[in-house]
This record gives structure tokens, C-alpha cells and sequence, in this order.
């Protein structure tokens, strides 16, 4: 957004901010009337990277257009803007239409009050087509936003307009809507925009962090400094938005209000609430005593069960954290993302390092990975896997299906609960003064001297490695010292992070006797087989064998269609082994912590309304009727005739 002359003038991209947080963009606006002074933050060098990344997808699509289609292309105008400049960029998009090319790339629109640029605007047998290119792999409502308002804009100059407007996806793909359903959307987003900068304006002072006509995010870097200015609610860990506007609703609006609470709120579970005041009572005890003072923790009343459900130490016990690059990619925008660090740890802090520079490497380090811990389990049967929070055993579960090898060996080990996620562990055993349950905020608990504050590390978080993994990539030709430079900070990095998770383990182990339930922590052993794919099949056998190299991007397309025609031999085998992975993947988790996933209903409370009888007729099935009072997640099926699974998780 910009000031010309005291009138404001706003761009998709403005629209979409205040679609995803209304307090941040209204204090953007602050800054822009001079009504407040700009908070300093450190630059997120990892969006900076993906800002970077998307300007190439973008590139790279006008490259190819250039190369088979009439394309005109048009300039950027560089602030600050005149009124004159203005109105030129929008007649010479005007103009470029009228010439009637294929494509406008850079379409400037200027109504007096909306500026901006479309990516690509095409000629379609209907009108003019708007395209946006977007780094992302799947659309998402604040694009299209952005889409409706360059149609609107199209509209406006009285040029045809297509039925339809496109996304240009990150993967390769083209997303499709019809304008019908994307302009009332922009229209309704433009109006709120509209009079939320009116009536701002209009009352003449900056935004406060406590209006509640204003929505906020909580997450972005103006929520996130105004609400530690005030000790809001979404400071205390594990609060959600929906709960802080419910014990807002009640008058409990600050962390050490809560912290002092005595009753729930309208509409809040009271177990939901015992455990949002406990937390935010030890954050209070933590704030308090001032900076400097050491994270406490307590445990909780499922400490016991939760802790005793701990594997015992064997030996062969191994700490594994990955270090990966979402964004990369070989040119196949469908596949994406690579695993270039596998970090493994013995129980004697030694550290193994397996390294993958291109997808052929990441299919040997997982072959490599599970062969290696196969051949472990054989000479220490009770061993174990320990990570923190799901990804590890995500990532496995993807390259085993996106490699299609392994996939036996690996559902054998999930099977037999070889890998435990300490992330669970943690949350159903105990409470921490920290603001967060990551494993960063957690390590003051148990590191000791080994302890690193992060401010002097090359890498310090995993959106650093990210950038740092990048950077490596660009420099390994020009500059190998620095590469190499970049690769030790990533492998020392990855290495404390596994031995965090090695002095994690024994923390908890230290906890179950604080709890009484040491002695329940034996070794254990569980040995579960899981089904049987095709892979010795004939048949799979003779098609694999037609199908060319390992991968898809190599393949000619009978190639390709010899491989799915493989593959397709196991699908309803691989689509039941996905959906129980990720069922009892949830199980080892709090049901805070998945209770808002697709198509669970949490139950608050149970009545049976008939108890067990035969009903009348050829039925001999005993039945009873239960009426259950709870909340549905987002987006659930709730029709009758769906399958039930009932589930009673961990504590």
C-alpha cells in the first residue's frame, strides 16, 4: 500500500494480508500515516529464500511462453509513484490488450484507488484469462483472492472476461476456478478491507493489540510483539486462538489472568481449561522471577502412565533427526523436496552422518538406513528409535512410497513400535515454564554445559539450515572452502540435535523416577510382521522389468505406464498400510494435538440412552444406543453410514 496526495491505494497482496491477519495490516497502514513507529525484527532469511525461488518458478514460466507464443511484456514501476506514472503503466497495459497478443505479462492496473500487477494474462476463446504463478504445490484461498481482484480489474476497463482463472503451481500444475465463484470472494474481501481502512482512519489512532473488532493472527511478527507487550493469552504454550477468544469472551485476557482463573469459561471443557491455567500459572512463575531464570518443570496427573510406557535402554538404542530441503527439486516440479542430512546417534554419542545431494543418493541413504537398522535389531532385538515430533517417521513413510522399495522392512519396524517420539512423551508426562514444547526450549532442562545459546552458530535453526543448505549448493563450484564450510556447520548442527534428543531421553528417564515408575521401564521386545507386497509377484516381476530407470522423469512414457501398471498391483494394500500409519501415528499423541484433523470427533461426555438389548426381528445382534456431546474437527464427513473407529490414546 502507498499514500498519494492523502489517498490510500491498496494491492492484492494487501488484500490477502488482511484476509490472514487484519492487525498486522492495519499497523502497516499505522506506519504508512506515521501514527507509529516501525518495530525492528530480524529479516527471515528462509521467506527470503522462497521469495527468491518464486521469482525463478516465475521466470522460468516466462521463459517458456516467450519461447512458443506471442508474449508482451511490460515494465515495473519503481516507487515512489506519481499520479502521472500511475495512470502511464495502466494505459500501456491497456494498450498492450487492444493489441491483442497471446500473452500480457505484467499487466499494471491503476482505478485510483487498487494498484498492481497480474503475472500472466492470457487470450483465451472467452475473454482474457488471469494467471498467478505461486511457488506452492496446491492453491489456497488468498490466491484466488488475489486472482478475483485482477478479473475485477479487467472487467473494469470494459475488456472480455474468461469464465475461468488459473493458478501456475509450483509442481507444474494448472489449477483451474471459475470466476463465478472467485469474484464474490474478492468483492466481499475488498468490501471489509474497505471499511476497516475507513473507519480506521476516520477515529485517527493507531490500532490497539486489545480491539476485538480487529482479528489477529497470533502468529505474525506484529501479534507476536504485541501480545508480549501486554502478557496476552496466545503467549501461553498450546493455547489456540479459538480458546483465547472464549476466555476473552469471559474476561480473562492476559497470561497472568489466567494464570489466576478459577473458573472455566462458557464453552470450554473444563479438563481444556485445568490444563490451559496450569500451564500458564508455571509461565507466570517463570516470567516473574525474571530473565535469566532457570525453565522449571512439573509433572502432570498422566506423568506415571505416560512414562511407564517408555522402552527401556538396550544398547543398541539410536537418536535420528534429519536435516532437509522442502524446495528442491530435479526439474520434475511434481516431486519435490530432498532429505540431505541423516543424523543417527549411539547411545555413546557417536555420531553417523549419511549425506544425499540428489534424489539418487536419498533413495541409497534410506536403502542404507533401513538395511542398517534391520541388521541393528538383529543383534539388539530390543532396541529402539527416539526422535522428536513426527517428521522423521513421516519422511520415511514417504520415501518408502515415493521409491517403493524398503516398504515391507519399514512397516515391520512401525509395526513393532521400534520408534518412539519423545514429543509425546513430553506432552503426556510433563508441564515446562517455556512458551513452547519445541525441543530448543525444553534443552535448558537437561543439556547442562553442553548447552548452546544459538547466537554465535552458523546454523541456529532449521530455516537457517535451509538457507545454509542452499547456499552450499550455490557456492560447491565457485567456492568449495565456503561450501564445504557451510556442510560442517550443517553437520554439526544435525549432530547436537541428535544429542539432544540422546539427553532428552535420559531426562525422561530421570522423570519416571520422580514419578514412581522406574522400575515399570523394562526392555521390550515386540516383533510384528506386516503384509506382504508384490515384489516377488511374475507379474510385477516382467512389468517392473519393462519399466526403465528407477525415476519417473527418465522414463518414456510406455516406460511410465509399464511402472504404474506395477505398482498398481499393490494400491489397495499400500492405501489401508497409509491410512493405519497415520491412525496410530495420532495415538502416540495428545488429542489436543490432533483433535482439529479431518474427521475426528472429540467426545466431551457420553450417556447411554438404551443399554444392551436384541431388537426385534431375524437380528441377533445385541445393540445399545449412546448419545456422545462433543465437537467435530473442520471439514469432517458427519453424514450416516460412515465407518467408526473408536480410539482411546495414550494420556
Amino acid at each position: 500500500m502507498f499514500l498519494h496526495n492523502g489517498n490510500l491505494h491498496w494491492s492484492a497482496s494487501d488484500l490477502t494480508a488482511a484476509a490472514e491477519c487484519e492487525y498486522g495490516i492495519l499497523r502497516t497502514l499505522d506506519y504508512k500515516l506515521g501514527w507509529a513507529e516501525q518495530i525492528e525484527f530480524n529479516e527471515d532469511l528462509l521467506q527470503q529464500h522462497i521469495a527468491r525461488l518464486g521469482d525463478r518458478h516465475e521466470a522460468e514460466l516466462l521463459d517458456e511462453l516467450q519461447g512458443n507464443r506471442d508474449v508482451i511484456v511490460l515494465d515495473h514501476l519503481n516507487p515512489p509513484y506519481t499520479m502521472a506514472a500511475l495512470e502511464a503503466v495502466g494505459d500501456a497495459t491497456l494498450k498492450a490488450f487492444m493489441a491483442e497478443p497471446e500473452v500480457v505479462y505484467q499487466a499494471a492496473f491503476f482505478d485510483s484507488e487498487f494498484f498492481g500487477y497480474a503475472d500472466f494474462v492470457e487470450r483465451a476463446d472467452d475473454g482474457w484469462l488471469i494467471c498467478d504463478a505461486k511457488l506452492a504445490r496446491q492453491a489456497k484461498p488468498k490466491a484466488l483472492i488475489q486472482l478475483g481482484a485482477y478479473a475485477e480489474q479487467i472487467r473494469k476497463m470494459g475488456l472480455p472476461l474468461s469464465s475461468t482463472v488459473s493458478l501456475l503451481l509450483g509442481n507444474g500444475e494448472r489449477a483451474d476456478f471459475r470466476i463465478a465463484d472467485v469474484i464474490p470472494a474478492f468483492l466481499e474481501r475488498r468490501d471489509r478491507l474497505r471499511s476497516m481502512f475507513a473507519a480506521h482512519r476516520s477515529a485517527g489512532v493507531p490500532v490497539v493489540w486489545s480491539d476485538d473488532s480487529v482479528i489477529a493472527c497470533g502468529k505474525c511478527v506484529e501479534c507476536k510483539h504485541a501480545a508480549a507487550q501486554v502478557n496476552d493469552l496466545i503467549l501461553v504454550a498450546g493455547l489456540r486462538m479459538e480458546q483465547r477468544r472464549k476466555l476473552r469472551a469471559a474476561g480473562i485476557t492476559t497470561l497472568a489472568e489466567l494464570a489466576e482463573a478459577t473458573h472455566k469459561p462458557d464453552g470450554m471443557a473444563q479438563a481444556t481449561f485445568e490444563k490451559l491455567h496450569a500451564q500458564s500459572a508455571l509461565q507466570w512463575k517463570q516470567m516473574q522471577a525474571g530473565e535469566g531464570a532457570p525453565v522449571e518443570h512439573e509433572l502432570v496427573p498422566t506423568a506415571a502412565t505416560t512414562l511407564a510406557l517408555l522402552p527401556g535402554p538396550s544398547a543398541g538404542d539410536l537418536f535420528f533427526d534429519f536435516e532437509g530441503d522442502p524446495l528442491y527439486d530435479e526439474g520434475d516440479l511434481s516431486r519435490t523436496g530432498l532429505e540431505y542430512l541423516w543424523g543417527v546417534m549411539g547411545t555413546n554419542a557417536k555420531y553417523f552422518p549419511l549425506w544425499a545431494h540428489n534424489s539418487s543418493e536419498e533413495r541409497n541413504a534410506f536403502v542404507k538406513f533401513i538395511d542398517f537398522v534391520t541388521e541393528r535389531r538383529g543383534n539388539y532385538p530390543d532396541m529402539h528409535i527416539y526422535h522428536y515430533a513426527p517428521y522423521e517417521t513421516t519422511v520415511l513413510k514417504r520415501l518408502a512410497m515415493r521409491y517403493q522399495t524398503k516398504e515391507k522392512e519399514l512397516d515391520d519396524l512401525l509395526r513393532s513400535e521400534v520408534f518412539v517420539d519423545l514429543y509425546a512423551t513430553v506432552r503426556g508426562s510433563v508441564r515446562v515454564s517455556a512458551p513452547s514444547y519445541s525441543i530448543k526450549k525444553l534443552e535448558p532442562l537437561y543439556m547442562g554445559d553442553e548447552l548452546r545459546s544459538g547466537e554465535d552458530d552458523a546454523v541456529a535453526d532449521g530455516g537457517a539450515s535451509v538457507v545454509a543448505y542452499h547456499e552450499y549448493r550455490t557456492m560447491r563450484g565457485s567456492e568449495p572452502e565456503a561450501a564445504a564450510a557451510r556442510l560442517a556447520a550443517l553437520e554439526d548442527y544435525n549432530t547436537y540435535d541428535c544429542l539432544s534428543t540422546l539427553r532428552l531421553r535420559d531426562w525422561l528417564l530421570e522423570r519416571a523416577e520422580e514419578a514412581g515408575v522406574r522400575d515399570q521401564i523394562v526392555s521390550r521386545t515386540k516383533d510384528v510382521q506386516g503384509e506382504e507386497l508384490s515384489e516377488q509377484d511374475p507379474v510385477f516381476v516382467e512389468l517392473m522389468a519393462k519399466s526403465g530407470p528407477t525415476q519417473p522423469a527418465k522414463r518414456s512414457a510406455e516406460e511410465q505406464a509399464f511402472a504404474m501398471l506395477a505398482t498398481a498391483i499393490d494400491y489397495y494394500r499400500r492405501e489401508r498400510k497409509q491410512f493405519w500409519w497415520d491412525h496410530f501415528e495420532r495415538l502416540q499423541h495428545p488429542v489436543d494435538e490432533w483433535s482439529d484433523t479431518r474427521d475426528v470427533f472429540t467426545v466431551e461426555s457420553a450417556e447411554v440412552l438404551q443399554n444392551w438389548t436384541v431388537p426385534d426381528g431375524r437380528s441377533t445382534n445385541a445393540r445399545r444406543v449412546v448419545r456422545l456431546v462433543g465437537d467435530w474437527a473442520p471439514g469432517s464427513k458427519t453424514g450416516s453410514g460412515a465407518q467408526v473407529i473408536y480410539a482411546s490414546p495414550n494420556p
